[in-house]
C-alpha cells in the first residue's frame, strides 16, 4: 500500500506542475503542506529536477521574451534616430539652400555694382575724349593762326 500511496502522491505532485498557474499555485501549497514531507527522498529529487527543467523552460521563454524586447526597443530607438536624422538632414538642406541664396544675391549685387562702375567709367571716358578732342581742335586753330593760315576746325566726327 505504501508503494501505491507513493505513486498517487508522486502522480499528485506531477499534475500539479501540469496545472495552469493559479491551479499549480493552490496544488503546490497543499503538496508543501501535507504531501512534500511524505515523498520518499527519489521522488522529491525527480520533482526537483522536474521543477529544474520547468525553470530552465521558464529562462528559455524570458531569454526570447527580452531579445524580442531589445529588438523592439532598438527597431524604435532606430526608427527615432532615423527620424532625427532626416530632421538634421533636412535643416542641413535648409541651411544649404539659405546659403547659396545669400550668395547668389551678393553676387547679384556685386554685378549690378560693377555694371554701375562700368557705366560710370564709360560715360567718363566719353567725356574726357571729348574734352580732349575740343582742346585738339583749339590747339590746332592757334596754331594755324600763328603760322598765318587760318585752319578750318575740325567736325565732330573726326573726319577732315
Amino acid at each position: 500500500m505504501h508503494c501505491h500511496a507513493s505513486a498517487l502522491r508522486k502522480a499528485d505532485a506531477w499534475n500539479c506542475l501540469r496545472l495552469p498557474k493559479t491551479g499549480r499555485a493552490l496544488c503546490e501549497n497543499a503538496m508543501k503542506n501535507k504531501e512534500l514531507k511524505r515523498l520518499s527522498r527519489t521522488e522529491l529529487l525527480e520533482l526537483l529536477l522536474l521543477e529544474r527543467k520547468r525553470n530552465n523552460a521558464l529562462e528559455q521563454e524570458l531569454r526570447k521574451a527580452r531579445e524580442q524586447l531589445e529588438d523592439r526597443t532598438l527597431r524604435v530607438e532606430c526608427a527615432g534616430t532615423l527620424a532625427e536624422a532626416a530632421m538634421n538632414i533636412n535643416m542641413l538642406f535648409e541651411a544649404a539652400d539659405a546659403a547659396a541664396a545669400q550668395y547668389l544675391e551678393n553676387i547679384r549685387h556685386r554685378s549690378e555694382a560693377a555694371e554701375q562702375e562700368a557705366a560710370q567709367l564709360l560715360e567718363q571716358t566719353h567725356r574726357q575724349c571729348e574734352a580732349m578732342l575740343q582742346q585738339a581742335r583749339r590747339e590746332a586753330v592757334l596754331a594755324g593762326a600763328e603760322a598765318g593760315m587760318q585752319a578750318k576746325p575740325l567736325p565732330k566726327d573726326g573726319t577732315p
